[in-house]
């Protein structure tokens, strides 16, 4: 929450000495933060609560510090969406581009609708490999782990999030009346900040990054994942698929019927 404060604060920061200035300004954003969990929740222990505070303040202007220096890198691209939903909204932080329709994602005559929220979306323009130049668009989703997204485990269906918001952006952008190209998503890891996991097409030579075919392959696959978790969903199919080790934090931990000692004896 204190994170995304900050950027929602900060919207129309679209240049590195824009981000500097956030980085400089962090305390007073992020006391309202602290003024409102505070409020909501209550403070048990008011010494420990002071440390932590000062913790996470250092923190936001860390990772604002790191933002300026990747927009210092990488000029031409802005900043234009931050919390875009789609779907029934949640709050009242959502980005005032967002929309109340869900996204509809179609598979032959399939149709199925998604509502969420995409945590940043940036808009560059580059030139394509052709010579031709084109504005292209990249999703971002904050995370306070070190997740591990590869095109591998998209391919599986273990990890359908990026290629997800990809679709549901291409779909917003249109009704936005914009044109960018996807050019893919990925990862912002906030402690320590860095970008981490990612689903990027080849839009320029870069290593990493997919060439079309692969991409359109990918991103096909992952739609065929969602269509199907989502039948499976319909007809009260919830198969638990676990790992060797399970992720430290699940929202569902306390419906699952695994259990990791179990798992490792077998």
């Amino acid at each position: 929450k204190l994170y995304h404060r900050h950027f929602q604060e900060n919207r129309h920061a679209t240049t590195a000495e824009a981000f500097h200035g956030m980085a400089k300004d962090a305390e007073p954003v992020s006391a309202l933060v602290f003024a409102a969990f505070e409020q909501s929740r209550g403070v048990l222990q008011p010494a420990v609560w002071d440390w932590e505070k000062r913790g996470l303040t250092e923190g936001v202007k860390e990772l604002l510090r790191y933002e300026e220096r990747f927009f210092q890198e990488h000029p031409r691209r802005i900043p234009a969406y931050f919390e875009l939903s789609f779907g029934p909204l949640d709050g009242g932080d959502a980005d005032p581009s967002s929309r109340k329709e869900p996204v509809t994602l179609r598979l032959g005559n399939q149709r199925l609708g998604l509502k969420g929220r995409i945590d940043r979306l940036d808009l560059e323009r580059i030139a394509l490999p052709s010579g031709e130049e084109a504005a292209v668009y990249w999703i971002l989703d904050y995370k306070s782990g070190h997740p591990d997204v590869s095109a591998a485990k998209i391919r599986k269906g273990e990890d359908v999030q990026l290629p997800l918001y990809v679709l549901a952006a291409e779909d917003l952008l249109e009704s936005l009346g914009g044109k960018a190209l996807a050019a893919g998503a990925g990862i912002l890891e906030i402690l320590p900040p860095k970008h981490g996991g990612k689903f990027h097409k080849k839009m320029k030579p870069n290593k990493g990054m997919l060439e079309d075919a692969a991409w359109d392959k990918d991103l096909a696959s992952a739609k065929e994942w969602i269509f199907r978790y989502a039948r499976d969903i319909g007809r009260g199919r919830f198969t638990p698929t676990p790992k060797p080790q399970c992720e430290p934090y699940c929202p569902y931990r306390s419906l699952c019927r695994f259990e990791e000692r179990r798992i490792a004896r077998k």
